[in-house]
């Protein structure tokens, strides 16, 4: 006899919120070169111990947007971390996207769906970290649109049965 470990993925892995266009209140419209483009928000602070210590993540931007023809989506991502989850001061970024070219409006402009995946290995780093994520729209105010943020998280210890 032997024991088979479940083949279900949400045995294998977590998920978590990393932020969003609004960190706090109601969603906030990112218009293109207003107060609310390219402005770097701070995510939601994640402590590892309460998704088991996972030593890997990918980190999932995704956003709806309304783009003129050929303008650009752009997210910039810097991933933090923390010994105590508050003290951020010394913080330097692990991770960062190499290319955050997320959407380009089609011929005559149109909705867009911007996506930008960043993988995490978590191994052996502190047990809180945080996302700051900019996004910048490359044309004039006709550009707007929203975002979010998502962690999964897998490669945990596994847990007793």
């Amino acid at each position: 006899m032997s024991i088979r470990p479940t083949t279900d993925i949400g045995g294998h892995v977590s998920h978590a919120y990393a932020g969003a266009s609004s960190t706090t209140g109601a969603p906030v419209l990112i218009v293109a070169a207003a107060a609310t483009d390219n402005v770097k928000r701070t995510g939601a602070t994640v402590d590892r111990a309460t998704h088991n210590m996972p030593e890997s993540a990918v980190l999932t931007i995704a956003g709806l947007f309304t783009l003129g023809d050929a303008a650009t989506c752009k997210f910039a991502a810097e991933i933090l971390e923390s010994d105590d989850g508050s003290n951020w001061g010394s913080a330097v970024a692990l991770f960062a996207l190499a290319d955050g070219l997320a959407g380009t409006g089609p011929g005559g402009g149109g909705n867009v769906t911007c996506l930008k995946t960043l993988d995490m290995v978590l191994k052996g780093r502190k047990r809180y970290f945080r996302v700051d994520i900019t996004c910048d729209l490359s044309a004039g105010s006709a550009d707007t649109g929203h975002y979010t943020a998502q962690y999964v998280f897998g490669g945990g210890s596994p847990l007793p049965v």
